[in-house]
């Protein structure tokens, strides 16, 4: 006998011995929601994303969040849309139950944000949760929760028009699910993120995030470009909007709008990355893939680029019933959306910056070829991205955002020496990234400052109004090579 034998001798007893005797049989109702509900609420942050999607699906124009310890004692999501019907509130907590879609031709070409119907009974399932709800401006409604029997309560309640979703007690009949909480911090800023993700593609929502009774995020409805810029400026801070460059570009059925990151801006984390499909947040392999190579050559080291970009397509030729939280979805023409994205975004990057001196020696005797005279349009910044709105479905549509800005101030002046001779041409090739506080600053001013002293000759010291500034000589020629050779 083999010495294997043994150990399988043990294997085949151990998986008789597990072998269970029972009959196949339906699971019931609860169980099969809990298991569903894993697919759909791996966190509170998962539950405010499916409730503010169903918000939006109803023509809410404001969304109120409360959360209290971090999404795990209590979720509260109040909007002002259409509301449910008082008799189709119980249908609302069964799984499959939704007024998205009745056909398979319309799941073939989805319009709105939700479709499956599973997160009210999935949520529920795992929570204690009230549906109330009116369709009047009466402040009359109804108000709906289950009971441990499983039977569907309604009563009349006061309730303005609109719908309020409570989740109470995340996760207290899966004590398997609760303890992988993280800290009320963590829970709490992902349920943050998801509330800017929202804000940052429906402009014509209003948006107010509370936690533990504090305000934490207030965004009013931005129905200007100027109200659209500023709240940009706020979830994705002042810095990414003075250097971030407009793109517009469409090609058949394909548009591609939004902000570009600068290059000299991205970061160390994939952490401000936002792409929207159709109005829907997503990651998708195809569309990232062909912004890394857009922005192959430009960025340094493993450094990530940040951007905020929306495409809109034909909703037959994307399928977003890929992943029950409907974070992904698959293109019918992916290597089409691919190549678009790519070269359009690679073309906007391309034409970032003015050319630049060859090598250190044309520097010597650089002259205006540096930079573009005054008035010439560069690319336009945040502040040009000024026709952005979305339509009942939240789908983004672009109309009329402006292609140019004012060129920046150059200078005339010609310092003497070396080092300052490289200061300006580095004055120049930067010159888009000047980010200096209003008032404009003069003329006889550079980005970079006034050159001081060259240091070990490797490095400049320069200063401006912020402070110091150390140009290694050596890097700055190899990127000037660079952008001469592409």
């Amino acid at each position: 006998m083999s010495t294997d034998a043994p150990v399988q001798a043990a294997l085949l007893t151990a998986s008789v011995a597990v072998r269970p005797e029972a009959r196949i049989a339906v699971l019931p109702a609860a169980l099969a929601n809990q298991i569903a509900a894993g697919e759909v609420v791996e966190r509170p942050a998962s539950i405010v994303k499916e409730l503010i999607e169903n918000a939006l699906d109803a023509g809410a124009t404001r969304i109120d969040i409360r959360v209290e310890q971090g999404g795990s004692t209590l979720l509260s999501i109040a909007d002002n849309g259409r509301g449910i019907h008082p008799d189709d509130l119980p249908l609302a907590l069964l799984r499959h139950a939704t007024s998205k879609i009745s056909t398979a031709e319309q799941l073939a070409a989805i319009g709105t944000l939700g479709f499956r119907g599973e997160a009210l009974a999935s949520i529920a399932a795992i929570s204690r949760l009230q549906l109330s709800s009116s369709q009047n401006d009466e402040g009359i409604g109804h108000r709906v929760w289950l009971e441990r029997g499983e039977s569907a309560q309604v009563r009349v309640v006061a309730q303005a028009r609109g719908t309020q979703v409570e989740v109470r007690d995340l996760f207290y009949n899966v004590p398997a699910r609760r303890k992988f909480l993280k800290t009320i911090a963590t829970e709490f800023g992902h349920i943050e993120e998801v509330v800017r993700r929202m804000a940052l593609v429906h402009f014509d929502v209003a948006f107010m995030l509370s936690h533990q009774g504090q305000t934490r995020l207030e965004l009013p409805i931005a129905h200007s470009g100027q109200a659209r810029v500023q709240r940009v400026q706020r979830v994705l801070g002042a810095r990414f909007a003075d250097t971030a460059h407009w793109i517009q570009s469409s090609s058949h059925d394909m548009q591609l709008a939004g902000w570009l990151g600068h290059p000299a801006e991205a970061r160390a984390q994939a952490d401000q990355q936002y792409l929207y499909v159709n109005g829907r947040i997503v990651r998708d392999r195809t569309v990232s893939h062909a912004l890394r190579m857009a922005y192959d050559g430009v960025l340094h080291g493993q450094k990530h680029p940040a951007f905020l970009l929306f495409l809109t397509l034909d909703p037959a030729r994307v399928d977003v019933n890929v992943h029950p939280t409907k974070h992904e979805v698959r293109f019918v023409a992916q290597r089409e959306v691919h190549e678009f994205v790519r070269h359009h975004v690679r073309d906007v990057l391309s034409r970032q910056h003015p050319a630049a001196p060859a090598d250190l020696a044309d520097a010597l005797h650089a002259d205006q070829r540096a930079s573009p005279p005054a008035g010439t349009s560069h690319l336009p910044t945040v502040q040009q991205g000024l026709g952005l709105h979305t339509t009942q479905t939240h789908r983004p549509v672009w109309q009329g955002a402006s292609a140019h800005t004012a060129g920046l101030a150059d200078d005339t002046r010609q310092p003497t020496g070396q080092g300052a001779a490289v200061q300006t041409a580095l004055a120049q090739y930067l010159a888009p990234l000047r980010t200096l506080p209003e008032p404009p600053p003069t003329a006889d001013e550079y980005p970079l400052g006034q050159a001081l002293a060259q240091l070990h000759g490797v490095y400049i010291l320069a200063q401006n109004r912020a402070g110091l500034i150390v140009v290694d000589m050596h890097a700055a020629h190899e990127r000037i090579l660079l952008e001469q050779l592409k």
